[in-house]
């Protein structure tokens, strides 16, 4: 079994029961959830002033276990947000939601899951960076991470990230 850590987010609807939906989720499709982090409340992260009127997020990071592979292990993930909701890229382009490269990065959503760690893999594919490649700047990633893994202390500690992030 590999130890994994993921970082769940929500902002649209019922937040808490949304984490709740996208942990038993992913218990019923294999994965074994072995820690989870208190739940944080975190202001948006925001390309444009007018995205700043987006409700604040609820943040968690959970701690599993599992033998599925990276690549499934975040196909499971888009599944789940998926279901609960998550937004297609159609409906986004409509929306002007998306990046100067095509992809929505920062806007409401249900669910988001990221695979922020697994094991001691690195993987640099289009579609799949492990570690996540922007863990070290994210304070809503680091605190809950820190509270169930002491080794993330001290990328928290030395995080720039000025954003508000409290304990719900």
């Amino acid at each position: 079994m590999i130890n994994c850590f993921l970082s769940l987010g929500s902002n649209l609807g019922d937040c808490v029961g949304n984490l709740k939906r996208a942990k038993n989720r992913l218990v019923e499709l294999g994965v074994e959830i072995v820690e989870e982090s208190s739940i944080y409340e975190s202001e948006p992260v925001v390309d444009c002033p007018e995205d700043a009127s987006q409700p604040w997020f609820l943040n968690q990071v959970i701690k599993i276990e599992t033998k599925i592979v990276p690549q499934d292990l975040l196909k499971i993930c888009k599944k789940i947000e998926e279901e609960l909701g998550r937004e297609s890229k159609k409906t986004l382009e409509q929306n002007n939601f998306l990046d100067k490269d095509g992809k929505r990065r920062y806007f409401p959503r249900e669910i988001d899951i990221d695979i922020l760690i697994y094991g001691e893999e690195k993987i640099n594919d289009p579609n799949l960076k492990i570690p996540h490649p922007r863990l070290k700047e994210r304070k809503f990633v680091l605190m809950p991470l820190a509270e169930i893994d002491k080794e993330y202390a001290p990328l928290l500690r030395a995080c720039l990230d000025s954003a508000t992030v409290r304990l719900l």
